[in-house]
């Protein structure tokens, strides 16, 4: 049984068509895990920047607060020492 030269070249290019269909679900899949992966990286650099933001920030307000606390400790002191040497505690 052969095939005459119009079927055999029929079912070549059926054959090449699947294979060429295959290749480009293949490539979009490829463009499709690429594109995740980009998207995901830049969500984890978004998420580390953000993370880094708040670190900062949280370390600004213990700097500040350590500040208030020295600041309240000063003036607690300049009032002890007031009262001590009988001297009326400045009003403000």
């Amino acid at each position: 049984m052969t095939k005459r030269p119009e079927e055999a070249e029929r079912e070549q290019n059926r054959i090449k068509q699947q294979l060429e269909q295959g290749q480009k679900q293949k490539d979009h899949q490829q463009q499709r895990l690429q594109l995740e992966a980009e998207q995901e990286l830049k969500r984890k650099q978004r998420q580390q920047e953000r993370l880094q933001l708040e670190a900062e920030q949280e370390e600004k307000r213990k700097l500040h607060r350590q500040q208030q606390i020295k600041l309240e400790q000063e003036q607690d002191e300049k009032r002890k020492l007031r009262q001590q040497e009988g001297q009326p505690p400045k009003q403000g």
